[in-house]
């Protein structure tokens, strides 16, 4: 009989720590925000909690490979989570949200309501590199986050000369800016 699908690769003992405190952080904060925030709606990571795992290890892959900055688009579900803990938003920010509060000051003409659609761009350090890691801010209406996280990343490639716009004809698309969805 022949196997089709590869074995899985052996994950060391430190990677495996790692992936076991994202994932307690994850259920953590879950639990946590029941119960302080129990009439919120949250989304919470429930049964999404290999959604960190996967984002660490996209971080540590594209750090060695050069990548500077990964644009994020995202639905609700285990949102708060990354951004609570990979993303390090600052849980305050996530609160007020809760609590009806904008994140916007007093005086501006803007309406963000729903916890869920914050964004956040960070500077994560792995393997020793940063690399800049935004989530684009998403409305209710889902899709519409998809065409602004490649515009950015379009304008990132632009603004830095990467891909067709390099004039070096090694570069190529991803090399610096990486769009994730």
């Amino acid at each position: 009989m022949q196997r089709i699908e590869s074995g899985s690769d052996a994950i060391d003992k430190d990677r495996r720590i790692e992936i076991a405190k994202e994932m307690l952080h994850s259920q953590t904060w879950d639990k946590f925000v029941s119960v302080k925030f129990p009439a919120v709606k949250r989304y919470c990571g429930e049964g999404a909690e290999s959604l960190l795992t996967f984002f660490s290890t996209l971080f540590r892959l594209t750090t060695s490979e050069g990548v500077q900055q990964i644009i994020l688009a995202m639905a609700h579900r285990g949102k708060l989570n990354a951004l609570s803990g990979l993303l390090q938003c600052p849980p305050v920010k996530i609160f007020r949200k809760f609590n009806g509060q904008p994140e916007f000051p007093d005086d501006s003409r803007s309406v963000c309501d729903i916890a869920t659609h914050l964004g956040v761009s960070s500077d994560i350090a792995v393997n020793g590199k940063t690399v800049r890691v935004s989530l684009i801010n998403n409305p209710s209406h889902l899709e519409c986050a998809n065409p602004v996280s490649m515009g950015k990343t379009r304008s990132k490639q632009l603004q830095y000369r990467e891909s067709d716009y390099s004039e070096d004809a090694s570069s190529s698309m991803g090399d610096k800016f990486l769009n994730v969805q």
